[in-house]
C-alpha cells in the first residue's frame, strides 16, 4: 500500500508540472524566446533579474503530495541545466528522476541500471532559456514577468503573511499562480491555485535554497545507454498490449 501511495504521489507530481512546465507545447505553439529587456516592474520580474543562467543558478525546493515531499534540486548554467527529483520520506536513492537537457537534447536517467530517454528539443535563439523552462519555479517566474495583469496581494502560509502577487492563467491548461516573497524581495513561496475544470488542487512550493552555486560535473551525461523517446514509448505500449492480452 506503501509503495502505491508513493507511486501516485509520483504520478500527480508529474501531471502538476505538466499544466505549468507544458502550457505552450500543449497548445501547439513554440516556446518562449529570450524575454526583451522591458518588463511589468512587479516584485517578480525584479527578483527574476537575480537569476543569472548564464553565470549559473542553483534552486532547491519542495511539494507536498498525498504527504510526501517531492523534492526538487535544479541548477542552470549556460547552455546546460540539470534537474533530481525525489520523495524526501525515501531519501536520495538510484531510482532517483533525472534530467539533463544539453547540446538540444533532453535527457531522462536512472542510476539505477545507468539508462535513459532522450527527446530532441526544437532549436530556438538561445537554448539556455528552452532548458532553464524545465526548472519548474524558473519557467513559471518567465511566464509572468511582462504580464501586466497581475494583483498585489498579502498571502498567508501557516502562520506567515507575505508580500505576494498574483497571476491568472495563461491558458486553459494552465493555473493561477502567487508568488509570495520575504523581506529581502526573495521568492518564499509559490502557490498554483486550484483549478476545478482540471480536477486540480492548491499546491504549494516551498522555497529551501536560491544560490549561485552550480555543479557543473552534474551535467555529464557520459556513461548511460538511452533510447529515443518514441523507441520508447513504442515499446511501452506494446508492452501494456501484451499484459491486456
Amino acid at each position: 500500500m506503501k509503495q502505491r501511495r508513493v507511486f501516485l504521489a509520483v504520478v500527480l507530481s508529474v501531471l502538476i508540472l505538466s499544466c505549468s512546465i507544458f502550457p505552450c507545447l500543449a497548445e501547439g505553439t513554440d516556446p518562449a524566446a529570450e524575454p526583451p529587456a522591458a518588463d511589468n516592474g512587479s516584485q517578480l520580474a525584479a527578483f527574476f533579474k537575480t537569476l543569472d543562467a548564464d553565470a549559473g543558478f542553483h534552486m532547491r525546493y519542495e511539494m507536498e503530495i498525498m504527504g510526501y515531499n517531492s523534492i526538487y534540486d535544479d541548477q542552470a548554467k549556460g547552455d546546460y541545466f540539470y534537474e533530481r527529483n525525489y520523495i524526501e520520506q525515501l531519501g536520495s536513492s538510484d531510482s532517483d528522476s533525472l534530467k539533463v537537457y544539453r547540446d538540444g537534447k533532453m535527457y531522462t536517467m536512472r542510476k539505477s541500471d545507468m539508462s535513459g530517454i532522450y527527446m530532441d528539443v526544437p532549436e530556438i535563439e538561445d537554448f539556455h532559456y528552452y532548458g532553464a523552462l524545465f526548472c519548474t519555479i524558473y519557467q513559471s517566474c518567465f511566464g509572468h514577468i511582462q504580464d501586466p495583469a497581475y494583483e498585489k496581494i498579502e498571502y498567508t502560509v501557516g502562520e506567515t503573511t507575505f508580500n505576494a502577487e498574483k497571476y491568472l492563467a495563461q491558458s486553459e491548461y494552465g493555473v493561477d499562480q502567487i508568488f509570495c516573497f520575504d523581506e529581502n524581495g526573495s521568492l518564499a513561496y509559490m502557490i498554483n491555485c486550484a483549478n476545478e475544470s482540471l480536477s486540480l488542487g492548491e499546491y504549494i512550493y516551498k522555497i529551501d535554497a536560491i544560490d549561485d552555486v552550480v555543479d557543473e560535473t552534474l551535467f555529464d551525461i557520459s556513461g548511460y545507454e538511452f533510447t529515443d523517446y518514441k523507441t520508447a514509448l513504442e515499446e511501452a505500449t506494446a508492452a501494456l498490449e501484451k499484459l491486456a492480452g
